[in-house]
């Protein structure tokens, strides 16, 4: 029985680990604010972590706020490889101070030893964030306190048995981190290329240029009325089910909010629609979506494409159809050009309401478009199809590896799979 009253199983110890409490073998800090009035703590170059600063990355270089010498020894001074593990509130985020610092009350503070491996260390308790949280009660503000966090038990391999896992999940860990800064790369070049694109063209294409309403461009594209290259329907499918219609699948707002491509891999909610419904706002290869309803004018017309066939699925509230001509516009030129930051900026400014943005029906008519010749169009928007695509594959890759990081820490800090040392 643990001292918050919570009964815990008792596991097998591997051969060679032992049992120990966080006092046994560490020495635990807990944080400090200094007063908010002495103005002279704060703003200096000593790092000062809250909750707020422990994230998805392993280890703190940097913080939001930063204290001076007076401000770090108010707050309790902490030296690198201290090991930082949220105890109230926001239970269980854990990071490793990589410079010396200081940490606030809602944070426990492990100092480092020469007991233990401040990164096996880390890794146990990412593995055990469901014990913390049992630790720390279904209170209205969740807390471990220090004495029952000092009592907490941790198995422990021995040091070098520590240090070997650590560096397999070390290994891992890098992975995820040159995979989720190849995503941010290939998503910054994307931003500058699509500037370039909609604005130059197709590199070394043009080299008369005119100045428009949506910038300067190449001589030889037009702006056109986005009703005069496309067919556009105002969708108000809604979401219930009634029992005199057909059922269908409804391509709603979110769908489109948070996927750039429709394809049969959604999970599309079900619903009904008239006949006529069907007809209207059926759903084909190459349609544009649009959300022309938010409660910020910046979500206003992002946009999606349908890229496959996906029988019965119908567009739902909230969204606008647009079905380019194909003679006159290319499908994934037109989603990619919504992301355009001038035309982005002109629908912005064209959406009405106060609290809830909308774009009517004539406003999205007379939405301004560059229209580039044909396969100019489709040479850009391949360009940066192609980059959402990488995107994606680095995506799926990271997701991979969070899984095999989660599996392995699983194992190995249970003992499971046990390493040579």
């Amino acid at each position: 029985m643990t001292q918050t009253g919570v009964t815990m199983t008792v596991e097998e110890i591997p051969k060679g680990w032992r049992k120990e409490k966080i006092k046994e073998f560490a020495k635990v800090i807990t944080g400090n604010t200094p007063p908010t009035s002495a103005l002279d703590s704060y703003n200096g170059s000593y790092l000062w972590v809250t909750p707020t600063d422990i994230n998805e990355k392993k280890d703190i270089n940097n913080t939001n706020r930063k204290l001076t010498e007076k401000g770090i020894n108010l707050a309790r001074r902490l030296p690198p490889e201290t090991l930082l593990i949220t105890c109230i509130a926001s239970i269980g985020k854990n990071a490793i101070l990589k410079k010396e610092g200081s940490c606030n009350q809602q944070i426990n503070a492990i100092l480092p030893s020469e007991k233990y491996n401040t990164d096996f260390l880390y890794y146990w308790f990412e593995n055990n964030k469901k014990l913390m949280l049992l630790l720390a009660g279904q209170t209205a503000v969740p807390i471990i306190n220090k004495n029952t966090f000092e009592n907490l038990s941790v198995v422990l391999p021995s040091l070098k048995e520590q240090k070997k896992i650590s560096d397999i999940l070390l290994t891992v860990e890098a992975s995820i981190d040159t995979t989720s800064e190849t995503i941010q790369s290939c998503a910054n070049l994307k931003r500058g290329l699509r500037q370039l694109l909609f604005t130059k063209g197709l590199p070394g294409k043009h080299k008369k240029f005119k100045k428009t309403e949506l910038g300067e461009i190449p001589e030889s594209w037009k702006i056109e009325s986005l009703v005069n290259v496309s067919t556009i329907l105002l969708c108000n499918v809604d979401k219930k089910s009634h029992s005199d219609e057909k059922s269908v699948k409804l391509c709603n707002y979110i769908d489109v909010y948070k996927n750039r491509y429709i394809t049969n891999k959604l999970d599309f909610m079900k619903a009904t629609a008239t006949d006529n419904e069907i007809v209207k706002f059926g759903i084909k290869i190459g349609d544009v979506l649009i959300t022309k309803d938010s409660e910020t004018p910046n979500d206003i017309a992002v946009s999606s494409v349908v890229i496959e066939h996906i029988d019965n699925l119908v567009c739902g509230y909230h969204l606008a159809l647009i079905r380019p001509k194909s003679d006159k516009l290319d499908s994934l030129f037109l989603m990619n050009l919504f992301s355009n930051k001038l035309i982005k900026n002109t629908i912005a400014r064209k959406a009405n309401g106060l609290t809830r943005f909308s774009l009517g029906q004539k406003t999205i008519q007379e939405i301004p478009i560059l229209v580039p010749p044909l396969d100019e169009q489709k040479k850009i928007a391949q360009i940066l199809t192609d980059l959402d695509e990488r995107v994606q594959s680095e995506k799926t890759k990271k997701q991979q590896l969070i899984k095999l990081k989660l599996s392995l820490m699983q194992k190995l800090l249970s003992g499971e799979i046990r390493v040579r040392v």
